[in-house]
């Protein structure tokens, strides 16, 4: 199975969405994606898989050739999420692009309920839906806003605050993303938060639903199942964004704030990996460094404990641990 970029007759017929699907490590769950993909109740679109240099290729390949002949497929040196999304959405000839990660799952209305929101609501750039969780213990079952709820219009003040928060499945017109500049692949994790700050700062209009159209898998291995991860990456994107305000502006000293409350949250996971890993002078250094800002009294009560009674506190923790694996 060959990949490289579409060659498209002159006068073909051009399809009103592109379907964006990046695959990296994905043999085990792409089927099912596609397979939701060509399930739509909504038929004028394109596929197209772009393998960003996945080190399973051959059992990709495998699973992608029943569905050679309905997808555009793309092999690129390894770029990182963005740049697999960069390539689709640069290849792609639909008037809008829709978002779906290779190991996510698409109800057979995604296509059509979001396109019917955009068509009812012509100054919309952007929609998100809602989502359910599966395949991970913590959020198994639950919904993605029940979790990470949204209220109110999207704004900037509204995203860097998480009063408001896209799920990534989204559905947008290709020449707003192409005009923001595409995916920063200078990113390798929430380079979706910064895609949605940078389209609210240039004026995009972005709106969302709660019908819960997506299956969104959670996998531990998955770098967004890592907080401590999550956490350093916001930071970068947030600290990215402020290099375009002035450190008088209002939107500067509100990503500021956010800034300090991700770095002390960063603080924080950073401490619990450390006492796991045992190393408690660590864990009490990044515990300090987190209360300066949170000043949560629990976390408070924690330091001291763990200050006094170290050797105690991580047998009870090792304990804890060994109870709750059984």
């Amino acid at each position: 199975m060959s990949g490289n970029s579409p060659n498209r007759a002159a006068g073909s017929h051009v399809p009103e969405v592109s379907v964006i699907i990046p695959a990296y490590n994905v043999a085990d769950y792409i089927g099912e994606a596609l397979d939701s993909v060509f399930r739509q109740t909504f038929m004028d679109y394109e596929a197209i898989v772009v393998n960003d240099g996945s080190p399973d290729t051959h059992r990709l390949e495998e699973v992608l050739q029943p569905y050679c002949d309905r997808i555009i497929y793309i092999v690129q040196e390894n770029k990182g999420l963005s740049g697999a999304r960069n390539t689709a959405i640069k290849t792609a000839s639909g008037k809008y692009v829709a978002l779906l990660d290779a190991d996510d799952i698409w109800e057979p209305d995604y296509l059509s309920t979001q396109l019917d929101y955009l068509h009812q609501h012509p100054e919309c750039d952007l929609v998100s839906c809602n989502a359910r969780f599966f395949g991970d213990e913590t959020y198994g079952g639950q919904e993605f806003m029940s979790v990470f709820p949204s209220r109110g219009p999207v704004t900037l003040e509204s995203l860097v605050t998480r009063r408001c928060n896209l799920f990534v499945s989204v559905t947008a017109r290709r020449d707003v993303i192409l005009q923001a500049g595409l995916f920063d692949e200078g990113l390798r994790s929430c380079e979706d938060y910064d895609m949605w700050l940078r389209l609210a700062a240039s004026g995009a209009r972005m709106s969302y639903h709660d019908k819960v159209l997506v299956h969104y898998r959670r996998r531990e291995s998955s770098l967004s199942a890592d907080p401590v991860w999550m956490a350093e990456n916001n930071l970068k994107v947030l600290e990215k964004m402020q290099r375009n305000f002035s450190e008088s502006s209002t939107e500067w000293k509100l990503l500021e704030q956010q800034r300090k409350k991700k770095q002390a949250e960063a603080s924080y996971w950073n401490g619990r990996k450390a006492f796991a890993q045992g190393d408690t002078t660590a864990a009490l250094n990044y515990f300090r460094k987190a209360a300066e800002f949170l000043r949560t009294p629990k976390l408070w009560a924690f330091i001291v404990f763990l200050r006094l009674m170290p050797g105690l506190m991580l047998k009870v923790f090792q304990l804890k641990k060994r109870f709750q694996s059984r």
